[in-house]
């Protein structure tokens, strides 16, 4: 019997209300259930994401099940599958969820129930009480234009620069620097006197081809700037700014117009792309989908080794190290580095499949997933290659997307393990023993 389950309009728009992109329903397995917005002191509820905890579904969400259920989504033009906590408390109280997402409008509502109820009864033969929601989401990559203000934590006289030691900083390459990232971590490679020092970020910041593996040859160099070219534009503009304001206060503060003046001047011999260079890449290998290192499960290696100029960080090269200003911890949970300024989340339990395409062909990868605590994106444009820390500074993965829908936030980001990218690099670069610095 056919059945006839097209969720009001109201519901497609506001059944996720609160999260950060507030995604829209295409359906729901627990159709029967009535939906109306729930009030508290005459404003609307809101939903929160939370990591799913401890809950059968860790130990029984096992390959098997997932290749089930990518069977049940047969052609559908689905994105990614994630196994979440969605609901009002924000806590582990709220239900688990198996949550796909759809590209918009590909999937009618109809034909999302029954993927919903067939994903269900998989669950079910599992021995789990776990039902299904299909949303409008797309991954998206967050290699973008973005601004990112230079800050010196410390308050320290030094000369102008900006070039900086701290981690999350705005890198581009020189050829491609419109789209920007974020310098993930500094790396060692080799031992002795043959150890070199590189920085580690996006492989789409600087190249768009998936299937071509780059390995560095002295004919040739892809060099890596930082800033960006249009982080560059913005920081010229807030100096112009700056200067112009003290001007307009008179000899009272000759001495901020000076320094600001001092800045621009600085500011114009940086323009040529050349003045800003880090390092060239030295190894990129192919975002071709590949085992992980410990399990039969794929992922796509998507990262880029700098080889760093020794001259360009003058005596902060031998001191460099992974050192980030993260201010007061609030949150016994991972950070991640947004340019100085810290973002606070939590890993879930449960790797999130996505359906991804690399070198004009589908493929189904395994990614690590940071759910917000509170009601902000963990991400944004710009932040492709930013490191995630745990508050005891050992560093957890990098970020190379996230998941979001209507309104232009994440509900998801997605990030690759460090350890992953660490082992890769020493098999397919064996320069030597590979570190964080």
């Amino acid at each position: 019997m056919a059945l006839n389950s097209e969720p009001p309009e109201l519901e497609k728009q506001l059944y996720y209300h609160g999260l950060p992109s507030c995604p829209q329903l295409v359906a729901r397995s627990n159709f029967l259930a009535s939906w109306q917005p729930e009030f508290e002191d005459e404003h609307p509820k809101i939903k929160h994401i939370s990591n799913v905890g401890s809950h059968d579904i860790v130990n029984k969400y096992d390959a098997s099940l997932r290749d089930k259920i990518i069977t049940r989504l047969g052609s559908t033009e689905w994105t990614s599958i994630d196994v979440v906590r969605i609901g009002y408390s924000g806590s582990h109280a709220d239900p688990v969820i198996l949550w796909i997402g759809v590209a918009p409008g590909s999937l009618a509502s109809q034909t999302g129930l029954e993927i919903a109820l067939g994903c269900r009864s998989e669950l079910r033969r599992a021995g789990l009480h776990v039902h299904c929601e299909i949303r409008e989401a797309m991954v998206k990559s967050l290699a973008a234009v973005t601004v990112i203000p230079h800050q010196d934590p410390e308050g320290v006289d030094r000369p102008i620069s900006l070039t900086s030691v701290l981690g999350g900083q705005s890198i581009a390459g020189e050829e491609t620097s419109a789209a920007e990232g974020t310098l993930s971590v500094y790396l060692s490679l080799g031992e002795g006197e043959s150890r070199i020092k590189c920085a580690l970020i996006s492989r789409y910041v600087v190249f768009q081809d998936d299937d071509r593996r780059y390995l560095h040859h002295n004919n040739s160099a892809e060099y890596v700037i930082m800033p960006g070219q249009t982080t560059f534009g913005e920081i010229c503009t807030e100096g112009n700014e700056h200067a112009a304001f003290w001007q307009s206060q008179g000899n009272k503060y000759k001495a901020q117009s000076d320094v600001t003046n001092q800045l621009n001047a600085h500011l114009g011999s940086l323009k040529d792309t050349a003045s800003r260079r880090i390092g060239h890449i030295l190894f990129s290998p192919p975002r071709l989908p590949q085992s992980h290192p410990d399990s039969s499960d794929l992922w796509l290696p998507d990262y880029a080794l700098v080889l760093l100029d020794r001259d360009r960080f003058g005596p902060d090269y031998d001191k460099l190290s992974n050192t980030l200003w993260v201010g007061q911890p609030a949150y016994d949970d991972v950070k991640k580095m947004n340019r100085g300024k810290p973002f606070e989340g939590v890993s879930n339990e449960i790797q999130s499949v996505l359906r991804a395409k690399a070198n004009g062909q589908w493929c189904y990868v395994q990614q690590w997933v940071i759910i917000a605590l509170g009601d902000k994106s963990f991400c944004q444009k710009g932040d492709s290659g930013s490191a995630i820390w745990d508050l005891d500074g050992k560093i957890g993965g990098i970020i190379d997307g996230g998941s979001g829908g209507q309104i232009p936030q994440l509900d998801l980001t997605y990030a690759t393990p460090t350890a992953w990218i660490l082992k890769d690099i020493e098999q397919k670069f064996p320069y030597g023993p590979v570190s964080l610095l």
